[in-house]
């Protein structure tokens, strides 16, 4: 049911297009950013089964929530609003320096030195 590495758990999930807190189990088209989503749990990598478990923020706890299939649609699932995520761009960059506390004995190596630049305008 679950891959586990050293002491993490990591499930088995499939990203799920969502469409006003419905999951469409039958859409084969990919998401991408802005899109609502759900990570539907599953029992194994080739299972072709489904519980329809969701994974859900609650709280300060991500848990696993049920859904409800549709009785008027058969392939859509209701989901609690907690279980749908909107797919977005991030971008981070991390920037580390040494600075020394006063002169150092030995070079600090390797360090980059740019012997001649050309400014091109």
């Amino acid at each position: 049911m679950f891959y586990r590495k050293k002491n993490n758990i990591l499930f088995f999930q499939v990203i799920r297009k969502v469409d006003k807190n419905r999951v469409l189990l039958d859409s084969d088209e990919p998401v991408s950013q802005l899109h609502k989503c759900a990570f539907e749990f599953k029992s194994g990598p080739s299972s072709s089964s489904s519980n329809l478990l969701y994974l859900c923020l609650a709280g300060d706890r991500i848990v696993g929530i049920a859904g409800k299939p549709c009785p008027n649609e058969r392939f859509r699932v209701d989901i609690n609003d907690s279980a749908c995520w909107t797919i977005i761009s991030t971008d981070k960059a991390e920037y580390t320096w040494f600075e020394a506390r006063g002169p150092v004995s030995h070079p600090i190596t390797p360090v980059p030195v740019a012997r001649h630049i050309v400014v091109c305008i």
